[in-house]
């Protein structure tokens, strides 16, 4: 205000008049401007500033919610890995503990191995005159063998490495009796030359394949009662023919398991006991 005076009373002095009227259009507008004479349109309204600042309020509190979420899920974090990591003690301390008592057992059942050992490896002459260790009986490296009901006594080879046992047969044939699969086949014995005739029932059949040429051998599955030294059991048989073979009978480790041991330095130790009663056994 104090400046409009001052305008007004110098142009009443006639100052404004000698002026140059390039510098008044520069001047006037600022003087009017500081006495707070400037068109509407260039101050800010109340109305649009009270807007921005609850925009800014609003603004200010979504922050803080997202804060307040953020510090929520870093706190149930924080508290999941401690959950995790007392159960990863726990299973450790019981694997430890686990652990203790594999080793103990094991300590145990070798202590009760030391201390049965002396006996279990003894070898010991039943009433027969049979050798035994522990329960089973000591054959060796070729026994002769009695097949029932054929009723024939033979040499047979042991081979620990054989799962199944084998029996040498001759023109062998397959035929049907009774709805049932048997086969019929002639047997040479390689000590007194004689050839017998046998009849069988076929348990079943088995492929095997032959090393040298990686063809497939169908072959039928016999049973026959088996007797070495005092021990009689009921064997399964693979026939096939083994006249290229030195033995005609080959004795695997389904006669062996849980009855025999092969002491393979000794041969004919354990004759077939044929005239007494047997121990009677089924493989």
């Amino acid at each position: 205000m104090l400046l409009f005076c001052a305008c007004v009373f110098y142009i009443k002095k006639g100052f404004f008049v000698r002026a140059n009227h390039a510098l008044w259009g520069v001047f006037l507008p600022v003087f009017l401007g500081l006495s707070g004479c400037l068109p509407s349109e260039m101050t800010v309204k109340k109305a649009q500033l009270d807007s921005i600042d609850q925009r800014l309020t609003k603004l200010d509190q979504t922050l803080i919610q997202r804060d307040q979420a953020h510090f929520k899920l870093v706190g149930d974090y924080q508290t999941s890995v401690e959950k995790q990591q007392a159960v990863l003690k726990k299973i450790e301390a019981d694997v430890s503990s686990l652990k203790k008592q594999m080793a103990a057992e094991a300590e145990s059942r070798a202590e009760k191995k030391t201390q049965t050992r002396p006996t279990d490896t003894k070898q010991i002459k039943n009433q027969s005159g049979y050798l035994y260790v522990g329960d089973k009986l000591v054959i060796g490296e070729i026994e002769d063998i009695y097949l029932r009901p054929v009723n024939l006594e033979l040499e047979g080879r042991i081979d620990t490495g054989a799962q199944t046992s084998s029996l040498d047969a001759q023109n062998l044939t397959v035929f049907e009796r009774d709805g049932k699969e048997w086969v019929k086949f002639n047997f040479v014995d390689r000590q007194t030359k004689e050839v017998h005739e046998i009849e069988r029932p076929v348990s079943r059949f088995v492929l095997i394949i032959q090393s040298n040429t990686q063809e497939k051998d169908r072959r039928p599955v016999v049973a026959f009662n088996l007797t070495i030294g005092n021990v009689s059991q009921v064997v399964e048989f693979t026939l096939t023919d083994r006249s290229h073979l030195d033995f005609s009978v080959l004795i695997g480790r389904n006669v062996l398991k849980d009855l025999m041991l092969v002491d393979i330095s000794k041969q004919k130790i354990a004759p077939p006991e044929i005239s007494s009663p047997q121990k009677e056994s089924a493989h």
